[in-house]
């Protein structure tokens, strides 16, 4: 990766993810910060939980001043937090995850779909739904930084607000053994997913 070319944030992390060497994948983000025992709990559990080889943990979300505003009560058990991402609930933030190198080796990096959009990681997490055991931990171990002008927030592309419904749709596809679209690389079909979820939701991105 070279400073001298803004890959944007997903094809950045893919390149950082072939880069990674040891047992366990985590992630920072710029703005963001962790309690001091992040990394030791999420590994304690993962070693003591042989079966699971995803785990997040509750978050603090900060305003721009390190202010506290919001804590999450994530549901905490692997079937609470499947049950209810098929119910387009949040069940965890994707920068608070600590996983198992081997879980990138078997389902692979970011799908570039996202790129410049956002959601990526909520896609990659549902992924790992769909393959291995996860849980969320009850502490607070890790501090989201809101920002206002973030992807998210600004939705200048009408499929943005509309990728979650995107993601569990695909999901739910998985499950009953049907085609996942970008994993196949049909994009198109991906595409008019999206505009249907827009059309049905009313929006007018004009």
């Amino acid at each position: 990766m070279t400073d001298e070319i803004n890959l944007g944030y997903t094809q950045a992390s893919n390149e950082l993810f072939s880069k990674c060497s040891g047992d366990y994948i985590t992630f920072q983000d710029a703005d963001d910060f962790s309690s001091i025992n992040r990394l030791e709990l999420l590994v304690s559990f993962l070693d003591k939980n042989q079966d699971y080889l995803c785990v997040g943990s509750n978050i603090v979300k900060v305003n721009e001043n390190g202010e506290e505003f919001y804590k999450s009560n994530f549901v905490l058990k692997n079937n609470e937090i499947k049950d209810l991402f098929k119910k387009s609930r949040i069940v965890m933030t994707c920068s608070s995850l600590l996983v198992k190198k081997e879980v990138v080796n078997e389902i692979g990096i970011y799908n570039l779909f996202f790129d410049r959009l956002g959601s990526e990681d909520v896609y990659w997490f549902s992924l790992i739904l769909s393959k291995y055991k996860v849980a969320n931990i009850k502490e607070e171990l890790y501090y989201y930084r809101a920002n206002t002008n973030s992807v998210s927030s600004t939705f200048k592309n009408h499929k943005t607000k509309v990728l979650h419904n995107l993601i569990v749709f695909l999901y739910k596809r998985r499950e009953i053994g049907k085609e996942d679209y970008l994993q196949s690389n049909n994009i198109i079909k991906a595409d008019a997913v999206c505009d249907f979820f827009v059309v049905i939701r009313g929006m007018d991105f004009e």
